[in-house]
């Protein structure tokens, strides 16, 4: 597709897309973890709807992510949301970086809120 706009990326600028696009996504897949894992899991176990299941062993299994979101989910939300808003510049003519940048976003603040809000 021709954009008006649009410019090619130097291999600099292409290198530091790649990271930072990488960071985004391992931080939002760990918030991905939270809440389509564990948040589940937890809530089953609380309405006794697991059988001869501890509830708390894949709680115990996602600890260090459920720590690192705890005491540093402001901050992770912060590096997401300015990795993605660079991305977005970077790729100015490219809707798919819109797309992806409000869904990883969004998928960290529910993360986010569901650490703090549910005092896990």
């Amino acid at each position: 597709m021709n954009v008006p706009n649009a410019r090619r990326m130097g291999v600099g600028e292409r290198l530091f897309a790649r990271l930072l696009n990488l960071v985004a996504w391992l931080l939002a897949t760990s918030g991905g973890l939270i809440v389509f894992v564990v948040l589940p899991y937890d809530l089953l176990g609380r309405w006794h709807l697991l059988p001869h299941w501890d509830v708390f062993a894949l709680i115990y299994l996602m600890f260090p992510i459920l720590l690192a979101w705890n005491h540093a989910g402001g901050y992770i939300v912060a590096v997401v949301l300015g990795c993605e808003s660079i991305l977005v510049v970077l790729q100015s003519g490219n809707r798919r970086a819109k797309v992806e940048g409000a869904a990883a976003v969004g998928l960290c603040v529910l993360a986010y809120l569901c650490t703090n809000i549910g005092k896990w």
